[in-house]
């Protein structure tokens, strides 16, 4: 009983961990994302962020996640994050649920 008790539990949390993000609260996810590397938000702010390749990839990964696999969008999304997975040898998968504020250290010498 215990024992069905526990993989009932793990079968939930495993279900509220993979839910999709809404629409509305990708722009607050990616402007908390943001302040952490610029301390900025806004538009201005979304430009010089996007020099950043931290939150560029961060910004692609979000994106990929959200739109659907098969459209416009997100084939694109999913492209530019195949090519700065490639170009940052960052290895993180689209199903990935990360919380506001992730920021990522990319000290690379090339």
């Amino acid at each position: 009983m215990a024992t069905l008790k526990l993989i009932t539990n793990c079968l939930l949390l495993m279900k509220i961990g993979l839910q999709k993000v809404k629409p509305s609260s990708i722009k607050d996810t990616l402007r908390k994302d943001l302040y952490r590397y610029g301390g900025r938000s806004g538009f201005w702010g979304f430009l010089s962020g996007l020099k950043i390749s931290g939150f560029r990839y961060t910004y692609f990964l979000r994106k990929a996640g959200l739109a659907p696999k098969y459209s416009c969008s997100g084939l694109f999304y999913r492209l530019m994050l195949r090519r700065y997975t490639y170009k940052y040898g960052i290895q993180i998968p689209i199903d990935t649920q990360i919380d506001d504020g992730f920021i990522l250290a990319i000290s690379a010498i090339l």
